[in-house]
């Protein structure tokens, strides 16, 4: 059994979320290229902040099982050609729902233009293994925790929480 207690606030989120529209500052239709599936809901908060049109872009890059990163982030086919197919004359902006490592970001990153602006909601700077670029961040947390809620995950479960929470694992009988 796991418990979830909250360390960042569905409001506290929320507040955040406007300031990094407003810091942002984009004018226009814009692309949203977010990675699936727990920056969703970060991305749609995002989205409804902003006042031209939006374009949301899921692509999917499975690198975790439970709190282990388990293999090199990679990008299948479908999801390459979503990206070559963008009009990168919008301003485009690539959202995480976290930078642990900062590999799966860092290879995002690689293959898109230099002028795509990367946000992520959670970054663990004391985790970077590789150089990563992040031009907002939500909150900067500490490295040796595992975060669910808002969107992400522990093996599955926990997205529908309104708060971020830390996992807490408990023994059971």
């Amino acid at each position: 059994m796991d418990s979830i207690p909250s360390y960042i606030g569905h409001k506290r989120i929320e507040k955040r979320c406007d300031e990094i529209v407003r810091a942002l500052n984009v004018t226009g239709d814009c692309n949203i290229i977010f990675i699936e599936q727990g920056s969703r809901r970060f991305a749609a908060a995002l989205a409804a902040r902003m006042q031209g049109a939006v374009s949301l872009i899921p692509v999917t890059i499975h690198t975790y099982s439970g709190t282990a990163s388990v293999h090199a982030p990679l990008l299948d086919d479908s999801d390459r050609s979503k990206l070559a197919q963008i009009d990168y004359r919008r301003t485009t902006l690539l959202v995480d729902d976290i930078c642990d490592t900062g590999r799966t970001l860092s290879y995002v990153q690689s293959l898109l233009p230099d002028k795509v602006i990367t946000v992520v909601l959670l970054n663990k700077p004391d985790n970077h293994t590789c150089t990563v670029r992040l031009d907002q961040s939500g909150f900067d947390v500490p490295g040796n925790q595992f975060y669910a809620g808002y969107g992400m995950d522990y093996d599955g479960r926990y997205r529908h929480l309104d708060y971020i929470g830390v996992v807490q694992r408990q023994s059971g009988l």
